[in-house]
Formats: structure tokens, C-alpha cells, sequence
């Protein structure tokens, strides 16, 4: 593993919330999200709370995504993340003073 990914990785922790930009997606349902040099993927089940015949039915390339880290796979250099239940920046903003 490249001294750099690994770094990486042991940054991360199990339903750590990241900001990624989907690179890629694959025809066989798995999206492709570039997390500041590393890329992660998210499989379609992942995608949506609701059933999804394609990724792209969701995201599109280059788009910006927050997902949550579902799996952190040391030996094989891969990260699994999902969309499912992230929570929403906007709802969880403290109210402003005053």
C-alpha cells in the first residue's frame, strides 16, 4: 500500500461523514468517489432508501456528495461509504445567538 493511502486511511473512522466528488459510474452499479486523492465507492444499495435501477438516477459525474463511511478494508485499500442516512449540514447548524 502507498505510504500516502495508507496515511489516508487511518485517518478515517467507521460513519465518519466526507466530502468526495463522484469520479466515475460503473454500468455494474457501483459509483466511484474521489475523496482528496483516494478513491472510494459507494454500491448501489447504498445510494438511496429507495430502490435505484442505475447510479446515475442519483448522481452524475462530478458531482459533489457528503456520505458516511460504512467500511474501512486496510488489506485491500478500499473504503465503502453510503448516502443513506447522512445527516443534513443545514438541519444540524446551531441557531444563531440572539
Amino acid at each position: 500500500m502507498p505510504e500516502r493511502d495508507s496515511a489516508f486511511l487511518k485517518t478515517l473512522h467507521l460513519d465518519d461523514i466526507v466530502t468526495g466528488t463522484v469520479t466515475r459510474i460503473a454500468d455494474f452499479g457501483v459509483t466511484f468517489v474521489d475523496l482528496g486523492g483516494f478513491e472510494a465507492k459507494i454500491n448501489i444499495p447504498e445510494l438511496s432508501t429507495r430502490r435505484l435501477g442505475h447510479p446515475s438516477e442519483k448522481l452524475s459525474v462530478g458531482q459533489q456528495v457528503r456520505a458516511r463511511v460504512v467500511n474501512i478494508c486496510f488489506l485491500h485499500e478500499q473504503v465503502s461509504l453510503s448516502l443513506r442516512n447522512v445527516p443534513d449540514p443545514a438541519r444540524t447548524a446551531s441557531p444563531p445567538n440572539g
